[in-house]
């Protein structure tokens, strides 16, 4: 919450968290905050679901696109498939060893929309030091490319990336100076 306050303040954000509770716990925090956050999950009710992502279909905006929800806290549901442009901040508050869910994660607030100059990613579980920042990502020529060799790290791989000690920005292993701070 506190990085999210310091950096991504007002972004409509997506979290992605370990589990129910989890996701649970980091809504009651935005909200004892005073940022409006909500949970969507595999059982949340799909009148609840249809409030908070709406109806485009309907061109009918939910809380989420209205302003009224600044961050949805999620499991599962919203790393595949979810389409909000006006998305423009993800936070990865699970580990993954999965190259293709970190993917699909921080694509969630990657896809361009009109006004939107940027995204931000805090990733507080390691993600980019196991699987390199998401714009050094090449998707390889053919899906078929992509097995569950390739698609997986493993614990004990090196890392991909480093932090910088002084302001905590991820850089690629090739940065010899930080992004960040310099």
């Amino acid at each position: 919450v506190g990085t999210w306050q310091k950096h991504g303040k007002d972004r409509p954000t997506v979290a992605f968290c370990v589990d129910k509770q989890h996701a649970r716990d980091l809504a009651d925090q935005f909200n004892l905050a005073g940022i409006p956050a909500a949970v969507i999950v595999d059982d949340t009710d799909d009148d609840v679901r249809a409030q908070l992502l709406g109806d485009p279909d309907a061109g009918r905006p939910g809380d989420f696109a209205d302003g009224r929800v600044r961050v949805l806290c999620s499991v599962g549901v919203l790393a595949i498939g979810f389409d909000s442009p006006i998305a423009s901040c993800a936070i990865l508050a699970r580990p993954t060893l999965s190259l293709s869910l970190y993917v699909q994660q921080g694509g969630r607030v990657l896809r361009p929309a009109p006004g939107k100059a940027n995204a931000f990613i805090f990733d507080h579980a390691g993600n980019a030091l196991r699987h390199g920042l998401l714009e050094n990502f090449l998707p390889p020529v053919r899906l078929s490319d992509i097995d569950k060799r390739t698609d997986k790290k493993r614990k004990k791989d090196k890392p991909q990336a480093w932090v910088c000690r002084h302001c905590e920005t991820v850089n690629a292993l090739s940065d010899d100076l930080c992004m960040g701070c310099g």
